[in-house]
């Protein structure tokens, strides 16, 4: 009897009595029979209760009719199975596998695009009954729910296989990368040759994302050769005419016009203008082929020679003539300013062959000069002479000029010439030259007097004063330190630990990264004393051990600022200018042919006193550059020329263009001269004559017909500029 309201089954039966009238043996072994058949019962059946909605679902549809082997008693929200374990564990697990289910997996656009094709590749492998479709941001799977779960974590596992690179870019090429095609031509590129995608993206630098380290190093090698940024160096004007950049952006137009293949930009400097070129290498170099070939056949550029001495500058033309030397690819002219030169103006590459073929001419060129004293001198050469003046200079390719009215103190007659002549052959050992231009030179040392601080040259060697062993003893260390931070007062501070060190010994310290040298040569320095003080002499013997090392060592070039001046050696301007122009003539006559080839005189712009200081600096060298009839130095030059070459050529940019737009009149006033160019007067007024004469002189009938020099009247020498 079953009681299912409390899950219980009573079962009654008759058992025979044993003698004596008790159950006994017979009833418990009825017993046991019982539960033997209840344990059977229990083993062998079960009940299976499923809750999920579509297996219930399921259940009902395809077991609810079955033999009654099985039976499916619904129940709210529920269903129990009940039947042999066996049956209803097979039946159901049948259901459980034919059950669909649909997963929504949330997933990137950009993981998705790196992961798609190996996930449906393995999918297919492993699940292939599984539908996968994508959408936005999105995966979705259907199929039976173990499969489907399956999937998901296959999912998951690519997405965390994921590697990323990050590549540092210079700023132009990140701003190529994001305004061109290049992110979208190169992951579709990459898509056909690799077998994992890689995706990029751009913000200050370049991330590139794959499942293959391999294609992401390969990825990353080629977006750097094939995306490139050069810099092409256009010569001869700090601003490029209007009409050479459009041009320059005509060529690039052209390039272009399939799409964003390169892009150009002009970065003015201080003589010259830079074009960078950023885009697909291939185009690139197309472009930068192009400049070079414009530069080297069609710009116009200027170069200059000095000439070795100012009579030249009257008469070279002759002394080509007379050479044979024939120039007709570009436009040459002689000028006083910034000194003694020849200028040549025409087509880069024309300019160069012209320079080259000038340079060795110009080299070999010398003016010397003999007075004649009697009162028949100048009358010979006007006469019967000048015939043998003559066929001397045919014969021999030389110019000769007679003045008269030059004093001879040693002459008791006043009435003499001075005969100069010009000669392409060096002077004779025995007459000293009077200029050191053209004469051999004993060593190779470039001379150059530099407007800047010392802390921004680049040179192999930096040399400064110290006093009493101290970094910040005086400005010009300090400005060293300011620049070259903890890492130089580090390196200053185990250097001298080990040396104790006397006046005019010199200390080495290596020049830190931030600092543009090899080596800083550090002199130790006392307070002047006198003339032939104990100062001067430690200064002198410092300077000497300073170029020496530089020998020794096998530097080639050296910045030296003037040591002394100031409030803390107390130096006169004169007296440190005469001790380091000296030790470096003496150095320079003295010096075979070692290592050093430049020595950089370095004046701060912004002392008060730059100005004089750099005339003086300038006399003092040009003064001696002649030993035993040779030139000490191969060659002189200061910042100065540069910048008042500049002037000329903007002063010349300026003429040109109000003739080229049609301009009648321009207003130009005294440049340069002043606390912030610190041209001498003399320089500013011969920059602004000698260009607007030479302008006058060439110009053909153009619309400018009216040229004002402005003098502004509240200048203290005003005055004088007008006379």
């Amino acid at each position: 009897m079953f009681f299912f309201h409390s899950e219980e089954a009573v079962v009654k039966g008759d058992v025979v009595k044993e003698s004596g009238g008790a159950f006994g043996a017979a009833a418990e072994k009825w017993e046991h029979q019982v539960d033997k058949i209840f344990i059977d019962l229990i083993e062998k059946y079960t009940c299976h209760h499923v809750f999920e909605p579509k297996l219930v679902k399921k259940v009902q549809q395809d077991l609810s009719n079955v033999d009654d082997d099985i039976k499916v008693y619904p129940q709210t929200g529920y269903v129990v199975v009940v039947g042999e374990t066996v049956v209803v564990k097979e039946k159901v697990s049948v259901l459980e596998k034919g059950l669909t289910s649909t997963m929504k997996l949330p997933i990137t656009e950009k993981h998705l695009k790196l992961i798609e094709e190996e996930f449906r590749r393995e999918m297919q492998a492993d699940s292939p009954e599984v539908k996968i479709i994508t959408r936005t941001n999105m995966v979705i799977l259907e199929g039976t729910d173990e499969k489907v779960k399956s999937g998901a974590a296959k999912l998951d596992e690519l997405v965390k296989k994921i590697k990323v690179k990050r590549v540092q870019l210079s700023p132009c090429l990140s701003a190529f990368m994001k305004t061109s095609n290049a992110v979208s031509k190169y992951e579709a590129r990459f898509q056909q040759i690799f077998r994992s995608p890689v995706s990029l993206e751009v913000d200050s630098d370049l991330h590139l994302s794959s499942l293959s380290s391999v294609s992401l190093e390969e990825a990353q090698a080629t977006l750097l050769r094939d995306i490139v940024v050069i810099s092409v160096q256009l010569q001869g004007a700090a601003t490029v005419p209007p009409e050479q950049r459009e041009i320059i952006n005509m060529a690039r137009d052209e390039v272009n016009s399939v799409g964003l293949q390169v892009e150009v930009s002009f970065i003015p400097g201080v003589n010259e203008t830079t074009v960078q070129l950023v885009g697909y290498s291939e185009e690139v170099t197309k472009l930068k082929e192009f400049l070079h070939d414009y530069q080297l056949n069609q710009a116009p550029t200027e170069e200059m020679i000095k000439l070795p001495d100012p009579e030249l500058v009257e008469c070279f033309d002759e002394m080509l003539n007379r050479l044979g030397v024939n120039i007709t690819s570009v436009t040459l002219w002689t000028s006083h300013v910034p000194y003694p030169c020849v200028i040549l103006s025409g087509p880069g590459g024309q300019v160069k062959d012209v320079l080259k073929t000038l340079q060795p001419v110009v080299a070999n060129l010398t003016v010397d000069s003999l007075v004649l004293n009697g009162p028949g001198a100048l009358r010979y050469f006007q006469g019967v002479g000048k015939v043998s003046k003559d066929l001397v200079e045919t014969s021999h390719k030389v110019i000769i000029r007679e003045q008269q009215g030059v004093t001879n103190v040693n002459a008791q007659q006043q009435d003499s010439i001075s005969i100069t002549y010009v000669t392409s052959l060096r002077p004779s050992i025995n007459r000293q030259c009077q200029s050191s231009v053209g004469s051999p030179a004993a060593s190779q040392i470039n001379l150059k007097i530099r407007l800047c601080c010392i802390e921004d040259e680049q040179v192999n060697v930096f040399v400064a004063p110290v006093v009493k062993n101290q970094l910040k003893s005086n400005n010009i260390s300090k400005s060293l330190l300011r620049k070259g931070g903890s890492i130089l007062q580090s390196q200053f501070n185990a250097t001298a630990a080990n040396h104790v060190l006397h006046p005019g010994e010199v200390l080495q310290v290596p020049g830190p990264p931030s600092l543009r040298c090899s080596k800083i040569f550090f002199i130790e320095c006392s307070p002047w004393d006198g003339v032939g003080g104990q100062s001067v002499q430690a200064l002198r013997k410092g300077l000497q051990t300073c170029l020496d090392l530089c020998e020794q060592q096998g530097y080639s070039s050296v910045a030296i600022p003037i040591i002394g001046h100031g409030v803390i050696l107390k130096y006169s301007l004169t007296d440190a200018i005469k001790v380091l122009t000296e030790k470096i003539i003496e150095f320079g006559s003295s010096a075979t042919s070692g290592s050093l080839t430049s020595i950089n005189i370095v004046i701060h712009p912004d002392y008060s006193d730059s100005e004089k200081t750099y005339h003086e600096v300038h006399k003092n060298l040009c003064s001696s550059m002649n030993h035993t009839g040779q030139a000490i130095f191969r060659s002189l030059t200061s910042d100065l020329d540069e910048v008042i070459m500049a002037l000329r050529k903007g002063l010349q940019k300026c003429l040109d263009l109000c003739e080229q737009q049609g301009f009648s009149s321009v207003a130009i006033p005294i440049i340069g001269h002043g606390v912030i160019l610190k041209y001498s007067l003399t320089d500013a007024i011969k920059v602004l004559t000698e260009k607007i004469i030479e302008f006058g002189s060439s110009a053909t009938s153009g619309s400018l017909s009216s040229i004002n020099i402005v003098i502004h009247p509240d200048y203290s020498d005003s005055e004088k500029v007008c006379f």
